[in-house]
């Protein structure tokens, strides 16, 4: 009877200190960042906000280092580096969906960037 008791007593010990790290790693979790509508992506960060880029809208890359999560572009967004100086991305995972895209550099100017675009 006695090892019974033990026993229940250890499960729920053992339940409980499993929720609390659940609800722990709930809290961890990245936030997410929108971008559209003629934005700019905000330089620096620490590699642990997601970024969304939802269509139809741009969201521009300008000149600076970027530290994110995951990088979605959908919807048939757009996420434009500018052709302003140099680009350095670091992200765990870029992700761009069917009719969306990720040009670098000024289309209209016909050539590729001058400046230098890095994804880490």
């Amino acid at each position: 009877m006695r090892t019974r008791a033990v026993v229940v007593v250890s499960l729920a010990f053992l339940l409980f200190t499993t929720m609390l790290s659940s609800a722990a790693d709930r809290q961890k979790r990245p936030g997410v960042l929108t971008c559209s509508n003629g934005e700019s992506l905000t330089a620096g960060g620490d590699g642990t906000l997601n970024v969304q880029v939802v269509g139809p809208g741009t969201c521009f890359v300008n000149a600076g280092t970027y530290y994110y999560n995951n990088i979605n572009v959908y919807s048939g967004g757009t996420l434009q580096f500018q052709d302003d100086g140099n680009t350095d991305l670091w992200a765990a995972n870029i992700l761009i969906e069917n009719s969306s895209a990720m040009p670098a550099g000024t289309p209209s100017a016909g050539r590729a960037p001058s400046r230098a675009s890095e994804f880490h």
